[in-house]
């Protein structure tokens, strides 16, 4: 369920459970590293997504690298954030939100593997 595995950590991420109550610098949590050595993927700061939000995109996207709908008025934000409980700070996490709001976000970067 979290990047560390399936038991619930507080010590690994920033959240309602146990952080300090607003946003820590990115390495504060190394223990909740992903596997790539990526940080704060869960809780902290939620990430903004270039998708467009649609809550029913999944049940006619394709199944590899949906990129959501061509417009809208919300966009995807994943991972949670520092005042969110355990169940809502994972990566596979869906919410929406104004793009013009930043008060606990922040955003995702994306690598993508080029061809050789």
């Amino acid at each position: 369920m979290w990047l560390w595995g399936n038991v619930w950590d507080g010590n690994k991420c920033n959240s309602r459970d146990g952080g300090p109550g607003t946003t820590t610098p990115v390495d504060s949590y190394p223990a909740g590293a992903s596997r790539y050595g990526v940080m704060d993927m869960a809780g902290n700061v939620w990430e903004w997504c270039a998708d467009w939000y649609d809550e029913n995109y999944y049940r006619y996207s394709p199944a590899r690298n949906p990129q959501g709908p061509s417009s809208g008025t919300w966009r995807v934000l994943r991972g949670g954030s520092w005042n969110f409980h355990p169940g809502i700070v994972r990566v596979a996490i869906r919410y929406r939100y104004n793009p013009e709001f930043r008060f606990f976000y922040g955003f995702r970067g994306v690598v993508l593997r080029l061809p050789r």
